[in-house]
């Protein structure tokens, strides 16, 4: 198994879900508040974004969705409820990390550009917090297409 590649597929799941909560909390907000309501916040927007990922998988909607989970799958061989969980907390690792004093707020693009940079700097991008999420996640071995793409994703 190749280890390199099957984290460069999670960081590069995880990362562009928080780009995405970032982008919309940017469109939403005139002015950044940057404590505590704001990390609830995009906690609760990576859950809404999870069950959205969630209901993809089990109803087929989203093929790039799918792709992703069958090449992270092919390199990690779990199901595709155990890489949802660890996706899920890869992503609340990288918002409760990224520094984000160091956004530029002038234009939409320099912040997507400058939210980019403050995930690769974070502390979450290395193995060791990868290696701790992976041997911490509990092994669910039901198929995903046997839930109920109308119930929330048990996080």
């Amino acid at each position: 198994m190749s280890n390199i590649k099957l984290y460069e597929l999670l960081f590069d799941f995880s990362k562009q879900l928080v780009i995405g909560i970032e982008s919309n909390i940017y469109k939403t907000m005139e002015k950044f508040i940057f404590d505590n309501f704001i990390i609830n916040f995009q906690k609760n927007l990576a859950k809404y974004y999870y069950n959205d990922v969630y209901k993809a998988l089990i109803l087929d909607l989203d093929e790039n969705i799918t792709n992703k989970f069958i090449q992270i799958q092919q390199l990690f061989p779990h199901s595709f409820l155990c890489i949802l969980d660890i996706l899920f907390n890869l992503t609340l690792e990288i918002i409760k990390n990224i520094n984000r004093k160091n956004y530029n707020t002038n234009s939409y693009d320099e912040f997507i550009n400058s939210v980019d940079k403050e995930i690769a700097k974070s502390n979450v991008l290395d193995f060791v917090c990868v290696d701790k999420i992976i041997s911490q996640h509990k092994c669910v071995l039901t198929d995903i297409k046997s839930c109920d793409p109308y119930k929330c994703y048990p996080i």
